[in-house]
């Protein structure tokens, strides 16, 4: 019986075989479908540069710019259209062949013809929402056939700068004999100069949200001086851990 074939094993290894998979998908190679991602049809199409948007207004001028398309906002720009619903939270959506009725966390109810469900995958994987009556098998089917994996970016700032700079110098890796740990590092010094902040991205790492920061903050601190042995490393004076996994809003 001929073995299976080994994985990366050295750190070095490893971390490469993370940057090109686990920082794109959130998962591991071992349950990601090679037929599907390699290549992987977006840098097929569109090339494999990463990209970070850098505009201090961030996503939500996308969703003002879209909103403002059909609801009413006053000369600022901020919506101010009464059909606009913040805030609710929504635990059941009834439907039939005339209509759909929504019902909120705080017993509101909303009539419509038709509804769009844009939650979280992690969110329709959960009880938060009941449909009534129940979705078909095969969307159900279709729902399950993916996880809402844990994909985690933590924002560090720095007294100051210490990490190298320049072209091809946004992202460095970490050669961890633990597989993902703290590995993938990018800086900010182009978008945001003198900003002094570095982020790692971590992956399936649930513990993480459960920690206290302080605890994340040590970790990180031990890995970014390994990282630079020779360089007067400061403590970080500042870390943004989200925790998306664990919001129920979004279900990770």
């Amino acid at each position: 019986m001929a073995s299976l074939p080994n994985g990366p094993s050295s750190p070095v290894d490893m971390v490469v075989d993370y940057f090109t998979y686990d920082y794109e998908f959130a998962e591991p190679p071992r349950v990601t479908s090679l037929r599907n991602t390699v290549p992987l049809p977006t840098f097929t199409d569109f090339g494999d540069d990463n990209y970070f948007v850098a505009d201090q207004r961030g996503y939500e001028a996308v969703v003002y710019y879209l909103a403002g398309q059909y609801l009413e906002a006053d000369m600022s720009g901020n919506i101010v259209d009464a059909r606009l619903q913040l805030n609710k939270v929504v635990r059941e959506i009834s439907y039939s062949s005339t209509g759909v009725t929504v019902k909120t966390e705080d017993n509101s109810t909303y009539q419509a013809d038709y509804v769009m469900v844009s939650a979280s995958l992690g969110v329709l994987q959960s009880d938060l929402i009941q449909f009534k009556p129940q979705l078909p098998s095969w969307k159900i089917l279709a729902i399950y056939q993916f996880d809402m994996a844990v994909y985690t970016k933590i924002f560090v700032k720095f007294p100051k700068k210490f990490w190298p700079e320049g072209e091809g110098r946004e992202f460095f890796l970490y050669a961890s004999t633990r597989r993902g740990y703290y590995g993938i590092w990018q800086e900010f010094e182009k978008q945001y100069p003198d900003a002094n902040v570095l982020l790692v991205t971590v992956t399936d790492e649930e513990r993480i949200e459960q920690q206290p920061d302080s605890q994340t903050k040590a970790e990180i601190m031990e890995v970014v001086r390994s990282m630079f042995p020779d360089e007067d490393v400061p403590d970080a004076t500042d870390i943004l851990v989200p925790r998306w996994w664990s919001d129920s809003a979004s279900q990770y």
